[in-house]
Formats: structure tokens, sequence, C-alpha cells
């Protein structure tokens, strides 16, 4: 494809992909156990990521990690339980999906 006019091969840019919110979430439910409430994904993600430190990256609310992953059922499953909060458990795909951007290179 390189070799066509008009065509260019990009590598994406990791650092660029860890900046999304949807790689942010995903990451922090790698490393913790279990279906996890929005409250301790937003919490985690904003220690994990030192966002205070790091102005070009905003910080997560609870509601808005419910807006990412219920949007990505393939790599995250809601769980729901009558009478409780919202929770939610990373799939072997979300995982992949993580170890993907790991493995590449800066």
């Amino acid at each position: 494809i390189a070799s066509v006019s008009g065509i260019s091969v990009l590598s994406p840019n990791k650092k660029a992909l860890r900046k999304m919110r949807v790689y942010r979430c995903l990451f922090v439910l790698s490393k913790l156990d279990g279906p996890q409430l929005c409250l301790d994904i937003a919490t985690s993600i904003n220690k994990t990521f030192n966002i205070d430190v790091d102005d070009q990256m905003e910080k997560i609310s609870p509601r808005h990690v419910n807006w990412v992953l219920k949007d990505i059922p393939e790599l995250a499953r809601r769980v729901d339980v009558r009478g409780d909060r919202i929770r939610y458990e990373l799939l072997p795909a979300g995982k992949a999906y993580v170890a993907t951007i790991e493995s590449m290179k800066d």
C-alpha cells in the first residue's frame, strides 16, 4: 500500500492512544479485580494517570466512565444488580485491547 501514490502508512501513536478515555477506563479495569463501580474506576483513573499533574489529560467523572463503557459492550460488561449501582467488568477482548496498546513501541 505504501507504494501506491497518495497513500501513506501511519503507525498509531501510543502516547495519544493512552490519553483516550476508552483506554484509560479499560486499563484501570485490567488492574482491578472483578466488577467495579463507576466511581471507583474514575478515582483509580485520576490516581493512576496522575491527572492533577498532567495538564494535557482531562479528569474523567463517574458519569463519563459510564458513558464510555456502555458504548463498548464488546470490551467491558455492564453488571446491573437490582438495588445497587452499575458496575463494569473487563472482558477478554478488553484485556486484549489494553495489551495491544501496551505492547506498542513509544
